[in-house]
């Protein structure tokens, strides 16, 4: 957890009609990583198209996923589908700003977030510091950031689990629900090998040896019942009602016409998913403040624990394995077994 640093390109292309020049109201907000130009986007997605595609704005920022990201997610409720948005040019600026705004808090907190790179696998020096006022400070901001998350997370949720409901026994919503129905193919045992056949999977086992820690708050992590009671009883009635069935065969072979309420209901769904990337970020942001202040210590009293010690791990090489004793593998494979899968749109594909 924690902010990436990946520097790169953001950009928002439109297009519009090589006869006429007119403007459609469609943006594409991407990326390209600093190795590679804008122009080299354009063209990929000039090519075979019928329209030309141009670039409205471009941006250097430090951490292009992120931003990008939490773009997408802001304004789900104006996406089309995969990285295009309905958008006019009063919007585009906004989320432009919005952008720039983003990316210069993470240049603010750029020093505390390179710290914290470097030393998440340096061994610790098995000191605890006493806090400091604005490390108890820091402590405050992080439980109350992690309630404000947790609570935004189980309102997407509500929606989420409402939709569901909404959905029935069909299989999906119109332009909302996508269904699958998902087969899950034998694959290698290796639980099983490793109780039946320990001493050969020795032979293919090596030890490595790594330094690593877990960054653990001194609070304890909110749960929604201590948040908000009403929301925790919202979500649980939307589960009760709807079908639980993980059998494909339980649905039936059409999806469920959308409606003004689905409508609604994914709309809202859509809204919620801004505000809870938003204030992931600022989580990861908090965390970083945390490991820097951290530093080598184990911890800092009343705000973190952050033990980092050499641990073994074991790595077997189980494609060798099977090449050696393919009979084994073949005895060993697990069943082949159908699931029904749904997925809800993060955009509204429909007028």
């Amino acid at each position: 957890m924690g902010v990436a640093l990946i520097p790169g390109w953001l950009y928002f292309l439109r297009d519009r009609d090589f006869r006429t020049g007119r403007v459609s109201n469609y943006v594409k907000i991407g990326l390209t990583k600093f190795d590679r130009p804008v122009e080299d986007r354009i063209y990929d997605h000039q090519t075979g198209n019928a329209r030309e595609v141009y670039s409205v704005y471009e941006m250097q920022v430090i951490a292009v996923s992120t931003t990008e990201n939490y773009l997408h997610h802001v304004w789900a409720p104006y996406r089309v589908h995969g990285e295009w948005f309905k958008m006019d040019d009063t919007q585009v600026a906004a989320a432009i700003k919005q952008a720039e705004t983003l990316n210069q808090l993470i240049e603010s907190h750029r020093p505390q977030i390179e710290l914290a790179t470097t030393i998440y696998n340096v061994l610790s020096n098995g000191k605890t510091k006493k806090a400091s006022k604005y490390e108890l400070e820091l402590a405050f901001d992080w439980l109350e950031t992690k309630k404000k998350h947790v609570l935004a997370k189980k309102n997407a949720s509500l929606f989420a689990h409402r939709l569901r409901r909404l959905m029935g026994d069909c299989r999906g919503i119109e332009g909302v629900i996508d269904f699958q129905d998902k087969l899950t193919v034998s694959t290698l045992d290796k639980k099983k090998i490793k109780e039946k056949h320990p001493d050969i999977v020795k032979q293919y086992t090596t030890t490595n040896t790594s330094i690593s820690g877990t960054l653990k708050p001194e609070h304890t992590n909110p749960l929604l019942k201590g948040l908000d009671e009403n929301l925790a009883k919202q979500i649980k009635d939307e589960k009760d009602l709807q079908i639980s069935s993980s059998d494909p065969d339980d649905f039936s072979n059409d999806p469920a016409t959308r409606t003004p309420e689905i409508e609604q209901v994914h709309s809202d769904y859509l809204g919620s998913l801004g505000r809870t990337r938003e204030l992931k970020i600022e989580l990861d942001l908090i965390v970083d403040r945390v490991k820097a202040n951290c530093g080598l210590n184990d911890g800092i009293e009343g705000l973190c624990a952050w033990k980092r010690e050499e641990s073994e791990s074991e790595k077997t090489d189980w494609k060798q394995l099977v090449e050696d004793h393919s009979k084994i593998a073949e005895a060993n494979m697990t069943d082949e077994k159908r699931t029904a899968a749904f997925k809800i749109k993060p955009y509204r594909p429909y007028p």
